[in-house]
């Protein structure tokens, strides 16, 4: 995983230059071995939402069905380059 394109993507997404879809799109295909699948990528925005207003415990509902709390989904993913508060 590749925290300086993770950081860079978000600086992009910040600057107006990708939306934030396309550099999530990019670090779960390309920042991540083996890729994540996209079908989590609403989960990943909702633990993004989540995170962003401080609900750190809430649950997101993966695509496998399972329920997980949002920090997981950030940590284990290494979304914290993408939220809002860290900018």
């Amino acid at each position: 995983m590749g925290l300086l394109h993770a950081i860079e993507m978000a600086n992009d997404v910040h600057d107006g230059l990708m939306s934030k879809d396309d550099a999530l799109i990019w670090h779960l295909s390309f920042n991540h071995f083996p890729s994540v699948s996209l079908s989590f990528l609403p989960a990943v925005k909702r633990a993004i939402r989540n995170a962003e207003a401080g609900q750190w415990n809430k649950k997101v509902k993966l695509p496998t069905k399972e329920f997980i709390e949002t920090w997981r989904i950030i940590e284990g993913l290494h979304l914290d380059s993408f939220l809002e508060v860290y900018e």
